[in-house]
Formats: C-alpha cells, sequence, structure tokens
C-alpha cells in the first residue's frame, strides 16, 4: 500500500495532481506550518521557491503570472489549517477577472469558469479548506467523477466514495492529516518520524515521494528501519496546448487551471496520468 503526503496546495500544479493518483491513500499535511516560501539545503547549496500553498502559476498573454491569495496568519505556529484567507471582496473578483484574462479564447474555459467562481465564491473557513476544495474539482474533472461543485457536490466524503468505487487509478482515499492520531514530533528535522508514523497508523509500506524530497531530507535508513519503502515519482509533465504559443514556450507543471482550461478531461487525465 502506498502513501504519498503533501501540503495542500492553491489550484495544484500538476506533479502534485500525478502524486495523488499515484497513491492508494493521499495525505493532506493541513497540520503542517504555513509559509509562503520553502528553502531546501541540498548538496548543490541552498534553494527557496514558493510553497504554493497560497500561490498558483498560470499563464496569461504576457507569460507566467502566479495567482496569490492573501492570507493572514499568527506567524511561524500557525497551520496551513487555522491560515485565514482575506475576505474575499478583496481578492476572489480581481483573480477570476485575471483567470479570465489568461482563458477566455481557450477551449474549455466556459465549462469551468462556473466552478472556479463557485469555488472562490464559497466562504471557506481557512486556507486548508480552500486548498482542498480546488484539488477536489480537479479530481472530479479529470476522473469524471459525476460531480458538480455549484450544486455544492463536490466534498472530501463524495470524492473519496466515488474514489474507492473507481480504477481507473491507484488513488483510493484522501485524508487530512488533521485527522490522524499521528502527529508531527516537537523538534527540527523531524519530517521522517512523521511521515513513518502516518504510514504506520493507516497501513502503508511505501512512501510515494519527489526528487526535493530524496535529495535533500528524506532517511532512507529511517524508512528501511521501520518497514516503509521510499518510491521516487517519475513522472514528467508532457506537452499539451497552451494559451499563446505563438509568443511563449510550452510551460510545464502549471496550475491544473492552465490544463483543464485548454484541454477536456480525457487529454487532461492522459496527462496526468500516462498510458
Amino acid at each position: 500500500m502506498r502513501l504519498a503526503a503533501y501540503q495542500p496546495q492553491y489550484f495544484p500544479r500538476l506533479h502534485y495532481i500525478n502524486r495523488a493518483l499515484d497513491s492508494d491513500v493521499f495525505v493532506l499535511l493541513d497540520s503542517t506550518q504555513f509559509t509562503r516560501k520553502l528553502k531546501h539545503h541540498g548538496p548543490d547549496g541552498t534553494s527557496t521557491h514558493f510553497s504554493f500553498q497560497a500561490h498558483a502559476p498560470i499563464r496569461l498573454a504576457s507569460g507566467l503570472h502566479t495567482l496569490t491569495l492573501p492570507v493572514r496568519h499568527q506567524g511561524r505556529t500557525t497551520t496551513i489549517a487555522e491560515a485565514q484567507v482575506a475576505d474575499r471582496g478583496e481578492w476572489v473578483r480581481p483573480q477570476l477577472r485575471t483567470i479570465h484574462s489568461g482563458y477566455a479564447t481557450a477551449p474549455h474555459y466556459e465549462r469551468h469558469a462556473p466552478a472556479l467562481q463557485a469555488l472562490l465564491d464559497r466562504a471557506h473557513t481557512d486556507l486548508a479548506t480552500l486548498n482542498t476544495s480546488t484539488l477536489l474539482w480537479a479530481l472530479s474533472v479529470l476522473l469524471d467523477l459525476e460531480l458538480d461543485v455549484t450544486a455544492g457536490d463536490v466534498t472530501l466524503e463524495t470524492v473519496n466514495a466515488r474514489l474507492a468505487a473507481q480504477d481507473r487509478v491507484r488513488l483510493r482515499r484522501i485524508v487530512r492529516s488533521s485527522d490522524l492520531t499521528a502527529q508531527r514530533p516537537e523538534g527540527r528535522q523531524q519530517g521522517n518520524a512523521w511521515i513513518v508514523a502516518m504510514c504506520h497508523e493507516l497501513g502503508a509500506d511505501e512512501h510515494l515521494c519527489g526528487g526535493t524530497a530524496a535529495g535533500n531530507y528524506l532517511d532512507k535508513e529511517h524508512f528501511a528501519t521501520n518497514g516503509i519503502q521510499p518510491v521516487l515519482q517519475s513522472w514528467h509533465c508532457p506537452t499539451y496546448r497552451q494559451q499563446f504559443a505563438d509568443r511563449h514556450p510550452f510551460m510545464p507543471n502549471l496550475s491544473v487551471i492552465d490544463l483543464l482550461c485548454n484541454v477536456d478531461a480525457a487529454a487532461g487525465f492522459a496527462v496526468v496520468w500516462p498510458a
């Protein structure tokens, strides 16, 4: 049984979708620290990039653009589930206008525009809830789960029920880390112990991880000692139709918004789940 764990992302990037689909159980790390940027200490030095907890990369006529959520928090102790998104009146309309400016002429924008508006108009209590909703919407479209965001059908419970009944991908269940007994141990550099504890609680003997984790902070010996086999994600973003191809080269691994506005669900599924 394979487990993958990732912080909830805002309209997740495509490698995130693939990692979820290639795990039996996908853990949303909503109880981890909210941060706008992540810092990695690797053999080639220190690198910093967006955490994408409050950012989503899309494509405009001018090139790459990052949607940014205004988030209120109380410093380093604030979890993603505790972080508050600013009042919707401050950001929803500008973000919808930005998305419209980039995708209004995309082949499938009109289909998804009502769902995008419904997602952002909803009164989400916290950042984790909003981000989870954007993931569930993407999965419901890509896997053709026949759920309607505008009718309020897309919830963790309804999506999990459909995932358990399908056999197109590996994913069967999505859980929130805040709902688990296993919680991150106190102290620095305890991520490995936390993942192992989640694997044991959920019955997993494999942990699907990305190259950044494997190259920077994955303790393979600790996993082996605890009977967990790390599995490296092997997906690479294939090309698909994008807007403004006459102005900019293909941009891989953008937000799922870009994929679903440009290609239909079947073609999008083939991108995130190659045969």
